[in-house]
């Protein structure tokens, strides 16, 4: 059980030990920036620069996410009609840690993913992300709220769709698009092959940026992504 006032405490008996140096370090990282500027105007006895927002919460995220896009088909790999996993983890990637691929692009990270697989596989996919420092999890049991709810948190999503087929019916290997917002009607997505027929599948627009910020209608993507229920949802899940 939480003491009340604990940190007024901990603060009162601060003497710059490792340990408490370590937790008050800690603390900072886990706040969140609007909060964490709150506190900083209040405890220095400013005015607090947000009464009214205070009471609403913090701001919302603006769609779509200003993630970079990465055509898979340009790849100078030999691999850039098979690699929109990886280039679509790489947009995912770049945009939470610009300094991750030290200015490089999707094929940067493609060639980090073959030092643990083919750009097919999840598990390389995972390990050459994590190998950069990413939290991330390769999920199959995504919902649509659970996209949402991640959009919300500011977080692009590379997701697996059937491609092919008509979107009552799809099919196909599978193909991978990094989400990057939504509204009530469109999920915004960041295609790295291309602008997708989302009624009868396959791409008649697959130009250089005919995928960038497409908009997808909600209903007819997730007939793509949740094809045997409600719940079996691809993709992957970064912290």
């Amino acid at each position: 059980m939480v003491m009340e006032g604990f940190l007024k405490r901990a603060a009162l008996y601060y003497t710059a030990q490792e340990h408490q140096d370590a937790a008050w370090d800690a603390l900072e990282a886990a706040v969140d920036e609007w909060t964490l500027e709150r506190f900083k105007a209040i405890y220095r006895g400013h005015k607090d620069p947000s009464d009214e927002a205070a009471k609403e919460g913090p701001p919302s995220i603006k769609f779509p996410l200003d993630v970079e896009y990465f055509y898979q088909r340009d790849s100078r790999t030999g691999h850039g009609e098979r690699s929109c996993f990886s280039s679509s983890m790489a947009m995912a990637i770049d945009y939470l840690d610009p300094e991750a691929l030290e200015g490089g692009d999707d094929d940067t990270y493609l060639n980090i993913v073959f030092k643990y697989g083919d750009t097919v596989s999840s598990e390389a996919q995972v390990k050459a992300a994590r190998s950069l420092g990413m939290e991330v999890d390769f999920r199959t049991n995504l919902t649509e709220q659970v996209l949402v709810d991640q959009l919300d948190e500011g977080i692009p999503i590379p997701i697996g769709i059937l491609h092919k087929g008509h979107h009552s019916s799809p099919t196909g290997g599978g193909h991978y698009i990094c989400l990057i917002g939504y509204d009530e009607k469109y999920f915004y997505a960041h295609d790295p092959f291309g602008k997708l027929d989302l009624v009868n599948g396959s791409y008649p627009k697959a130009g250089p940026t005919d995928g960038k910020n497409v908009n997808y209608e909600r209903d007819l993507l997730m007939d793509r992504f949740l094809v045997a229920n409600d719940h079996d949802g691809w993709g992957c899940i970064f912290r």
